[in-house]
């Protein structure tokens, strides 16, 4: 076999081996992207739970529990210390009305149920968000171009001139528009969640009346 036929073959070998590695080299590129998206696909959910986790931010002022979200520099929820009694008089609400529904219901007309239904669902947002919303706690800390302004003496927050500001002792802070505390929401009652809590209250009264006219009404068509 001459030298040429010699060279030509292992030209052709070299070329052969040079595609296989190539074609191999490929295979393995394949494989770890398929492991890259397949590692993303696996991980984003994760990411997403810690980028929500990451999303609320908790702070105590005093004695309430200041939540943010978003990285906002507001707190969008303010929880009081007196939670429990909160959750006691939801609950009380809650199975009270759910009490009445049933003694109620198929008795009456369906235009009052429907009536008495949704006013209840209004009384117990109202008193959610009593709970749940900033009552107006005073934040603002003296610098120096207000050296002159008044403190309060137990937190040292600038007194407001424009609304009635007043230092809780349960809560341990000054709320602006103080009305007053309220155990039943947990904190205090001030110009942020004064419009739910009175909303609230009417509301208490009101189903109260109503509630009493739907049972004698019931009552007296089902007298046995």
């Amino acid at each position: 076999m001459s030298n040429q036929n010699m060279d030509n073959i292992d030209n052709n070998y070299k070329s052969d081996t040079e595609l296989t590695i190539q074609f191999e080299q490929n295979n393995i590129k394949t494989e770890k992207n398929k492991l890259v998206i397949n590692e993303n696909r696996i991980l984003q959910p994760i990411n997403k739970k810690i980028n929500i986790k990451n999303k609320f931010k908790y702070k105590k002022k005093g004695n309430v529990i200041l939540i943010y979200y978003n990285n906002s520099n507001k707190p969008q929820i303010v929880i009081g210390p007196e939670w429990r009694l909160f959750i006691l008089g939801f609950s009380f609400f809650i199975l009270y009305s759910f009490l009445i529904f049933i003694f109620t219901f198929g008795h009456t007309n369906l235009i009052f149920e429907i009536i008495g239904l949704i006013l209840t669902l209004i009384q117990l947002s109202c008193y959610l968000l009593s709970f749940l919303l900033n009552p107006g706690i005073q934040f603002k800390r003296p610098n120096k171009d207000d050296e002159d302004s008044e403190r309060c003496n137990y937190c040292g927050t600038i007194k407001s001139l424009t609304l009635k500001q007043k230092h809780c002792i349960i809560c341990n802070v000054c709320i602006l528009g103080y009305d007053h505390h309220c155990s039943w929401t947990g904190k205090c009652i001030g110009y942020k969640n004064k419009i739910y809590f009175r909303i609230f209250m009417f509301l208490c009264i009101f189903n109260f009346v109503y509630m009493i006219i739907l049972i004698s009404s019931t009552y007296q068509m089902y007298p046995s």
